[in-house]
């Protein structure tokens, strides 16, 4: 039973420590979403929000940082560590969340008009600077492809063979150049 005592509080250290780097992963894909989102497709997030996640996210990491260094000089680490967390828990992250809360409304309107827009055929196209140009730099010869190509050419008998007795056939190929799987 002593054990138990001794192992659980440590079990929890950890899985807070882990806690701090998934959320620092989290928000910083988020804040990485926004920041680079293009001008002509807005979500209804504010990069503030976005730039306050950021700061939420980099002391996560720190919070993370911290803990680890806790093995290094107990003392020291263990205050930083609960400066951060003091600082994330009761600061950051819940003026984080109440703007994700009070943008989450906006949000969802915003996508359902642009839902809508796209059922109607009213949304524009990309504008052409943001596309990139496919170009096709492969040399090689695909196989597999040609394999494909000859597996799709199929015998279609014409219909004046049928009348006549012939026995003439046509080949129809498809040209389309890409690969298909055969399922």
């Amino acid at each position: 039973m002593l054990c138990f005592y001794i192992i659980f509080p440590g079990f929890l250290l950890w899985i807070d420590t882990l806690e701090w780097i998934i959320l620092f992963q989290v928000i910083l894909l988020i804040f990485l979403s926004l920041h680079y989102e293009p001008s002509h497709d807005k979500s209804g997030f504010p990069k503030s929000w976005a730039i306050l996640g950021l700061v939420t996210s980099v002391c996560c990491i720190f919070d993370f940082t911290s803990t680890l260094l806790r093995l290094d000089n107990w003392r020291l680490w263990s205050f930083v560590s609960l400066l951060l967390t003091f600082g994330n828990r009761l600061v950051l992250l819940p003026l984080w969340l109440i703007g994700l809360g009070i943008q989450l409304p906006r949000a969802v309107i915003l996508q359902e008009e642009r839902w809508a827009r796209d059922k109607e055929g009213e949304n524009p196209p990309m504008p052409q600077e943001s596309v990139p140009e496919m170009t096709n730099t492969n040399t090689e010869i695909n196989t597999e492809t040609e394999t494909n190509t000859e597996m799709e050419m199929e015998e279609v008998v014409s219909p004046d063979s049928k009348d006549n007795g012939e026995d003439s056939t046509e080949l129809e190929v498809d040209n389309d150049p890409s690969p298909r799987t055969i399922t």
